[in-house]
């Protein structure tokens, strides 16, 4: 055991030198995402959607060199969708995100996985006479997925940063009840502050 960790330190050591030396150790903060969008059919009123997302990150990492972040994200993600009429839907994402991220200056390209749960609202209005009724369903999904981001530090002191990320992701959602899997994808904007410690 003591073999396998002096060749560890050795290793990380021969990738850059000046990791004993450098200033930092952790990268803690976290972040908040909004988006909020609304679809509608210009020739009809078949599709009128109302769409809000909202999300809350909270990340940890480790510099393994002074250009090397290792560490996870815990997200908590609410989807709301209105559709016109009485559909409503409501999604609730809870991911843990082991990631990795590589410094180029300020600049910076992260790389991550996503796994978790995400509870999913049904609400609708069923018309079989007079008046129509509302329906409720409710079911559980496994999340498996992944993400791609590039980001920026602005620096508000020399230990705390602001931070807006560009992520790409992308996640499958798998009911194991039935075959109604689902695949969600797409850009997310982010603005965090994050410490140096």
């Amino acid at each position: 055991m003591r073999k396998l960790l002096v060749l560890t330190l050795l290793f990380f050591l021969f990738i850059n030198p000046n990791v004993i030396g450098q200033d930092y150790k952790f990268l803690t903060g976290g972040s908040l995402g909004m988006s909020f969008d609304r679809e509608k059919s210009i020739d009809s009123e078949l599709t009128d959607t109302k769409n809000s997302n909202i999300s809350v990150s909270g990340l940890l990492g480790y510099y393994l060199t002074k250009d090397i972040v290792i560490g996870a994200e815990l997200t908590y993600d609410m989807d709301k969708t209105n559709y016109k009429g009485a559909t409503h839907l409501k999604n609730i994402d809870y991911i843990f995100s082991p990631l990795l991220r590589f410094y180029f200056n300020q600049a910076f390209i992260q790389a991550q996985g996503n796994f978790g749960k995400s509870d999913h609202w049904y609400q609708t209005e069923i018309i079989l006479g007079d008046p129509a009724f509302k329906a409720e369903f409710n079911d559980l999904h496994k999340v498996v997925g992944w993400g791609l981001g590039i980001g920026y530090d602005i620096s508000l002191t020399n230990r705390l940063f602001l931070e807006p990320l560009v992520k790409y992701k992308s996640n499958k959602y798998i009911d194991n009840e039935s075959e109604d899997d689902l695949k969600k994808s797409g850009l997310t904007f982010h603005v965090g502050l994050v410490f140096s410690l």
